[in-house]
């Protein structure tokens, strides 16, 4: 896969792709009830969570990148899971290769509030439109997870429709020239590696 190596670092986070060594720390902080009603997920074995992460990493039809946050030491590439903060997916349609679901988690406690989920999904919708032609990115946002909507509010997101039956709204955003043009103007200082 496109991703299988790559690390892309930005400020206040680096991307890097979701690896073995990171499913332990994974497993752990999606057994935290909080976490789960935000992101909508079903805690797993760490066996079942081993095979998810396998199967990740040979599917093209989605990125699942762990977030490092750039303030704490020991971040290399063979240690980085000290410094794993959460993660950024994207998936991508299955009829529509040029649209793409994201989700974003930031799950240490110590990592939030930094503007690391934002960087990183700026980062990540540049690249996607960049590499994989992305031009329209959902996210589907529960009711009460509030902070999540003011995050993707703040970057340009609108209310495309609302489930009154799975609780959530789905925000979109189209990646125009325009809004490609800005976000490359705010990823200038990102380096890929």
């Amino acid at each position: 896969p496109l991703m299988h190596n790559l690390r892309i670092e930005g400020r206040t986070v680096t991307l890097v792709p979701y690896k073995e060594h990171h499913v332990a720390q994974y497993n752990l902080w999606m057994k935290d009830p909080e976490l789960q009603e935000a992101t909508a997920s079903e805690p797993l074995s760490l066996e079942e969570e081993y095979a998810q992460q396998k199967a990740y990493e040979t599917d093209d039809n989605k990125l699942i990148f762990i977030l490092l946050d750039n303030s704490i030491p020991s971040q290399n590439t063979s240690n980085d899971q000290f410094a794993m903060a959460g993660d950024v997916n994207l998936f991508f349609d299955d009829e529509d290769k040029s649209v793409a679901e994201v989700s974003v988690m930031v799950a240490e406690g110590i990592s939030k509030r930094k503007g690391i989920a934002a960087e990183a999904l700026q980062i990540l919708f540049h690249w996607a439109y960049a590499n994989k032609g992305v031009k329209k990115v959902v996210a589907k946002i529960g009711y009460d997870n509030k902070p999540s909507q003011t995050l993707f509010q703040k970057l340009n997101f609108v209310v495309e429709s609302q489930s009154d039956i799975f609780q959530e709204i789905t925000y979109a955003l189209q990646i125009t020239e325009e809004v490609e043009e800005k976000l490359r103007n705010q990823t200038t200082h990102v380096k890929y590696g």
